[in-house]
């Protein structure tokens, strides 16, 4: 538990830290796929929100932070990660440690590339002590907040 809060006090320290970036775009949604692995494999669904970040004397694509929260029936667990992305156009990647708590309690690695703009379907690859989870699915995320000029909603 103490690592944990460790990571994630880390996680704000650079997050508050990036976030003097320029250009910042954040977007909230809902998650549905379906993982296999150990065990059975089942569907999930959860909530993720993510930011990303332009600096303004940068030319290259942008970067960001990404927060995910699962519930894995088939593991009768809950899922917490938090990761790095980085885009080159619509499509890009997420890496960060994943903590699953409930029935089991452990700690992995996801790997989750990623291609859209609103409806964004991915793939996942999580490891675990052992073992590990593979799974698909798609977000279906909505910007709430940005700063910048990049993107425009119409008007």
């Amino acid at each position: 538990m103490k690592n944990k809060l460790y990571l994630i006090l880390l996680f704000v320290l650079i997050f508050f830290n990036v976030i003097k970036a320029q250009d910042y775009f954040i977007s909230v949604g809902v998650k549905l796929g379906y993982l296999w692995g150990k065990g059975d494999g089942s569907f999930n669904t959860g909530v993720e929100a993510s930011i990303m970040f332009w600096k303004n004397d940068d030319k290259l694509y942008p970067f960001g932070f990404v927060f995910d929260y699962d519930i894995v029936t088939h593991l009768k667990s809950d899922r917490i990660h938090i990761g790095i992305q980085k885009n080159v156009s619509i499509y890009g990647v997420d890496i960060g440690p994943t903590f699953i708590f409930g029935e089991e309690n452990s700690l992995g690695i996801s790997v989750i590339p990623y291609a859209g703009f609103l409806l964004i379907p991915y793939g996942e690859f999580s490891f675990y002590n052992g073992y590990s989870v593979q799974g698909v699915g798609s977000y279906l995320k909505f910007p709430v907040k940005s700063n910048t000029k990049r993107f425009s909603f119409g008007g």
